[in-house]
This record gives structure tokens, sequence and C-alpha cells, in this order.
């Protein structure tokens, strides 16, 4: 097989998932209550855990849509954009640290990253929407009951 049609070696080979997902867990740790949305205390790995799955799939697929996605389930979950963050830069910084023998991983890593911070923006947005259109029809409902 030519150089040219190789495929990348496994990311799993040259950085270990589990010290990716604990450098996400401790970074949402640290920022667990610093802002008005709430994740649980027990959530905190799961939602590392699968972040970090998410980063290996993307290091395979390059899938941008799917980095999205995930970001909108942060924003979904209760992730705060403080945490979201701080989450992406310990991938960032993981794949600083070990970028040796893959060139292209903090690149990789930028990449999967923004995707997963524009979902994430694009759902909090979302939400905020919603919220302020329940509250507009609130407030209507209670100004016609009160001017009834």
């Amino acid at each position: 097989m030519t150089e040219e049609h190789m495929q990348p070696a496994p990311l799993a080979q040259h950085l270990d998932q589990a010290v990716v997902t604990a450098e996400i867990a401790k970074a949402l740790r640290t920022t667990l209550f610093s802002s008005t949305l709430s994740v649980a205390p027990r959530q905190v790995n799961e939602l590392a855990s699968q972040l970090a799955q998410h980063f290996y799939a993307f290091y395979d697929s390059r899938d941008q849509a799917a980095a999205m996605r995930q970001g909108a389930e942060l924003a979904r979950a209760g992730v705060g954009s403080r945490s979201a963050l701080a989450m992406t830069e310990a991938v960032r910084r993981s794949a600083r640290l070990h970028a040796n023998p893959l060139a292209e991983l903090p690149d990789l890593a930028g990449a999967f990253c923004n995707a997963l911070l524009e979902g994430f923006m694009e759902a909090r947005g979302q939400m905020l929407l919603e919220v302020q259109e329940r509250t507009h029809r609130a407030y209507l409902a209670a100004q016609q009951s009160g001017a009834g």
C-alpha cells in the first residue's frame, strides 16, 4: 500500500483515552458551578467520557457535523459556556502534549473543538430563544387575563 493510501494509526495508540477523559473531567469539575446552568456532579465523568469518545471518533471520521451535534448535546445537558470552553481546552492541551508522533493532532483537535463549540453556541442560542418565546407568551397571557 502506498503511503498516500495508508490510514492513520488509531489515536488510542498514541494518546490514552482515559487520560483525555480525566483531563476533560477535571476541567468540567473546576467550572461546574460557574454558570447558571447546572450539571450534577455525578454526570461529570459521563460527560467527559462522551466528549473523549467523540474526539476519538472525529480523529477517524473528520465528521464536523457529528462534533457539532455533540456540542449541542452538551448545551442541552446543561453545560455552561465556561465549562464548554474549559473542556475543549483540555482536549486541545492533551493534543498538544501528545502530538510528537502525530503532527496533525493539534490541528485536528482544533477543528473538533471549533465544530463542537459552534454546535454548542447554536443550541444555546436556540434554547435562549425558546425561553424568550415562552416568557413572552406568558406575559401576553397575564396581560390579557389582567385586562379581562
